[in-house]
Parts: C-alpha cells; sequence; structure tokens
C-alpha cells in the first residue's frame, strides 16, 4: 500500500489529467521513481576548482574544417566546462601536435565568453584522444567530426 503522501511526492505533476493514481507499488520501484523526480546535477573538480552545473553535461566538440584554401584545421569547442582553460589546451596541443595553435572566441550572440582552440592540420582523433587521455574527459562526452577524412598529413 502507497501511503497518501508519499503518493503525493511521488506522481504528483508527472501524471496527466484524468490518470488514476497508483495505491500499489513494490519497493523496489520506489527508490527508481523518486530519483526521477529530482533534477540532474554534475559537480566538476579540476586541480582546486569547483563547479556544479544543472542538468547534462553538454559534448566537447572537435571538429575538421577547411580555413582558407586548402588549409586545414582542427576546432575545439567546449571544453570551459570541463574546467580546462582554453590557452592550456591550446599550448599541451601545439607540443603533442607539433603543430601551431590558437585561441579564439566563438561568434554568435549565445556563445559569448566562450572560446575555441583552433589547431592547423587535420587532427580530429588525435584531439579526441588527448582530451581523453590527458585531461579525462569521458570518450562518450567528446563528438569528432571529421568533415576532411583521411585528407592531410597529420591524422
Amino acid at each position: 500500500m502507497l501511503d497518501p503522501t508519499l503518493c503525493d511526492a511521488l506522481f504528483k505533476g508527472v501524471l496527466k489529467k484524468g490518470d488514476v493514481y497508483p495505491t500499489y507499488l513494490l519497493k523496489s520501484d520506489v527508490t527508481p521513481a523518486w530519483i526521477n523526480r529530482f533534477h540532474p546535477q554534475t559537480r566538476l573538480s579540476r586541480g582546486g576548482r569547483e563547479f556544479v552545473k544543472k542538468g547534462a553535461l553538454p559534448h566537447v566538440r572537435v571538429e575538421s574544417d577547411r580555413a582558407g584554401g586548402h588549409r586545414h584545421v582542427t576546432r575545439c569547442v567546449g571544453m570551459e566546462t570541463f574546467l580546462i582553460d582554453p590557452n592550456e589546451l591550446a599550448a599541451t596541443l601545439a607540443v603533442k601536435l607539433a603543430t601551431a595553435c590558437t585561441v579564439s572566441e566563438v561568434e554568435g550572440a549565445q556563445n559569448v565568453g566562450k572560446c575555441e582552440v583552433i589547431a592547423q592540420g587535420n587532427a580530429v582523433e588525435k584531439v579526441a584522444r588527448i582530451l581523453t587521455e590527458h585531461y579525462s574527459i569521458p570518450a562518450r562526452l567528446v563528438d569528432s567530426k571529421d568533415k576532411l577524412k583521411g585528407k592531410g598529413k597529420n591524422k
């Protein structure tokens, strides 16, 4: 049997109008129903800094692009969420990839204050691997998109 107060806490606002509130719930189903009522939050800590974000973490985007004529570049966007300094990432990528890297602001009204790291050459897979191995970002949160698949020396 479900207590009316617990039933309201679990199902009020979840059930549609006209649906009947359950009067019986298995003990094993109470905990998942209770946890689903909360909003997810994520806590990150890197070094001495901490950050709490409401909702799920956004993905880090790593993609190849053309800059100018035949010049290939690799762009990395969204690393600030994981408390990675863009200048530090640019320095790390410059050493590990042996290419020039720059940091610039992302264009757009919704991207105020966000930066992107641009590395010379088509190195999407290498940058994604460096983010997962060196900075411990889970691989499921790194979106790599190679528009210039198989082109360039630094694959």
